[in-house]
């Protein structure tokens, strides 16, 4: 699955959540441009390991940042989110692509105060899936014909 339908499969759920959020992609807004009720989707670390000789596990922590008036409304809708992520909408994301992704964790820190007194929450979404390895494609047989003969001298 591509980085920018996982993003998007995100903000989905985001935008499940809180319907008028408005939401930034991959990096956060200058902070003239900061306003209460926006989240940021900005991914931290892919990793890829191999699993077998035909599928890849692969693990992505995204930093999700929501900003709010004061800290109860930031840290309120950061937990309201991290809820709606792992117990309403079940372990798994489903992106435009189709790609079941399972939710491993959800985690948030405090709120800390941004320029001009607006408070910024911060969630590592950490997801997973497993995707499969591209293999050489072989041409199929199309004819098999099998050939008899009958030793009538009872030989081997």
């Amino acid at each position: 699955m591509s980085l920018a339908d996982e993003v998007q499969g995100i903000a989905d759920v985001i935008k499940a959540k809180f319907p008028d959020a408005l939401i930034h992609y991959y990096q956060e807004p200058i902070p003239a441009e900061r306003e209460n009720g926006q989240f940021v989707i900005i991914l931290k670390q892919d990793i890829r390991r191999s699993e077998s000789l035909s599928q890849t596990w692969t693990q992505r922590q995204y930093s999700v940042i929501g900003y709010g008036e004061d800290v109860q409304q930031a840290v309120s809708r950061m937990e309201d989110l991290s809820r709606f992520m792992m117990n309403e909408q079940g372990s798994a994301l489903t992106p435009a692509a189709g790609r079941a992704l399972k939710i491993e964790s959800f985690s948030f820190d405090g709120a800390e105060q941004m320029e001009g007194g607006l408070q910024k929450c911060t969630a590592v979404l950490q997801l997973q899936y497993r995707e499969p390895v591209a293999t050489e494609e072989f041409t199929k047989m199309s004819h098999i014909g099998v050939r008899t003969e009958y030793n009538s001298k009872g030989g081997h």
